[in-house]
């Protein structure tokens, strides 16, 4: 950073270049402004309720004072001018303050975009929990294997992992009146796995009543009956009634899985 030795003596040669010399050293803190990146808040502009604080912010390039207000969606970089008269009578533009506040317009930009940059014992603190360089190679080398094995894997392999949920309603064969709950010859109906399935891959497995089909007198003594055997190559269900007029109907769920 430039420096100006003005504690000397003799009659200090205040002139236009000496201020301006103090005005290029204030811009190198617009440098200072680019650590935390293009449209941050560096101080201040908390919002409470529908209102936001003054504070400090960088935009394109350059440290701005920010003048709050009640919030909007644009904020707008303005100029306000202040004229002063010369010793020769001549009025003119001296002062420029420039500073960012709500407003729209040419060259507005979006409120949202604005954030706050982590202090540094935030870093600290975040690099603490990453992982090391020795973890995180021992982390890619394993996916590197895993990758290479998922390359090996045929086309279309993956699907033999799906589950496959086979449902529906059928109706019962060989129907026959009385008391036949545990029969499984008689009110049946069998339901075999999919193409590419075996019993093996049957993983669960429901049946309900569909449709029953009453006839005489329903009293006491009768019984009404849904249930189910798992065999070599199939599943029987038996379902009925034992006053019954007609064949009935069974709803199930079965869930395969290889």
């Amino acid at each position: 950073m430039n420096k100006l030795d003005v504690n000397q003596v003799g009659g200090f040669p205040m002139t236009t270049r000496i201020l301006d010399e103090l005005q290029k050293i204030s811009a190198v803190f617009n440098g200072l402004g680019g650590i935390a990146g293009d449209k941050t808040i560096l101080y201040g502009c908390n919002i409470t309720g529908s209102t936001a604080d003054d504070g400090v912010v960088y935009v394109n390039g350059e440290v701005f004072f920010f003048k709050g207000g009640i919030v909007q969606s644009k904020v707008i970089i303005k100029e306000d001018k202040e004229n002063l008269v010369f010793e020769n009578n001549e009025s003119k533009t001296v002062i420029r303050t420039r500073y960012v506040t709500f407003g729209s317009g040419i060259g507005s930009i979006d409120w949202a975009d604005f954030t706050k940059p982590k202090e540094t014992k935030e870093i600290e603190e975040a690099l603490e929990g990453k992982a090391d360089q020795t973890s995180f190679e021992a982390l890619s080398n394993a996916f590197a294997i895993v990758y290479t094995k998922m390359l090996t894997i045929e086309t279309g392999a993956q699907k033999n992992l799906m589950e496959h949920y086979d449902y529906g309603q059928i109706l019962t064969t060989n129907r026959d009146q009385g008391q036949d709950h545990g029969n499984f010859s008689k009110n049946y109906a069998d339901i075999f796995p999919p193409s590419g399935y075996t019993m093996s891959n049957l993983k669960a497995f429901i049946p309900s009543i569909n449709k029953i089909y009453f006839s005489g007198n329903v009293n006491g003594d009768d019984t009404l009956w849904c249930d189910y055997d798992l065999k070599i190559d199939r599943i029987t269900v038996i379902c009925n009634n034992s006053e019954s007029r007609a064949a009935s109907e069974v709803s199930y769920l079965a869930i395969w899985k290889k």
